[in-house]
């Protein structure tokens, strides 16, 4: 089985134990450290989804861009991810290819007149907007 990880490439997951090739080798044997791996891997995939700013996540994830710059996600002190919320920013497409679909006309209509006011805090606050 393979699965998307978020801001990365995609990482064959072992179906089972449910983490990451990469961790599996810092973290067999130990079961605090599966834990602590397998709990990280959950935030780190959940706050990715949210900043994704869909239909679904948005006046959640919102929140996040207008409040914080780059999300690291450690494993025992050490750097695993970073989520760039700036660079997601730069990077949101419109949402849903429905036109007439109300999720999108929401969405849309939340979302276009949100996106300059939050750029232009970020920038003030020093953030990254992305490119």
């Amino acid at each position: 089985m393979r699965a998307g990880n978020p801001g990365g490439p995609e990482t064959r997951v072992d179906e089972y134990f449910g983490l990451p090739d990469e961790l599996k080798g810092r973290c067999m044997g130990d079961p605090r450290k599966e834990a602590a791996a397998m709990l990280m891997c959950f935030v780190h995939q959940r706050l990715w989804y949210l900043a994704q700013l869909s239909a679904h996540t948005f006046e959640y994830g919102k929140r996040l861009h207008e409040h914080i710059g780059v999300v690291e996600v450690r494993l025992d002190g050490e750097a695993y991810a970073n989520i760039d919320l700036g660079q997601l920013l730069a990077n949101v497409k419109r949402w849903g290819t429905d036109e007439s679909s109300y999720s999108s006309k929401k969405w849309c209509d939340n979302f276009v007149p949100w996106k300059p006011v939050v750029v232009a805090r970020r920038q003030g606050l020093g953030m990254s907007v992305g490119n």
